[in-house]
């Protein structure tokens, strides 16, 4: 009986409060990442403005309590297993 063997590769970065410097992002992701941070802050934006207004509230007073802040990824990529 052998141990499980780890044959995935994975990726982490943090996303936000700055973007990731896209040399350090691998080419063959670099650019899917770089779009899916834009899309993810401005929709980021845009639902902490509207969660702000349904609660009464300035429309950026989530955004200027940092709730843009922190954002993580992780990505992991399984090939195919080489002893099935």
């Amino acid at each position: 009986h052998s141990s499980p063997m780890n044959w995935r590769d994975s990726f982490i970065c943090f996303l936000a409060p700055d973007p990731p410097n896209p040399d350090e992002i691998p080419e063959a992701c670099r650019d899917a990442i770089m779009n899916y941070w834009k899309h993810v802050m401005d929709f980021g934006t845009f639902l902490f403005q509207l969660l702000s207004e349904a609660l009464g509230l300035d429309s950026e007073i989530l955004k200027n309590m940092d709730c843009l802040k922190g954002l993580f990824m992780a990505c992991h990529y399984y090939p195919p297993c080489p002893q099935p």
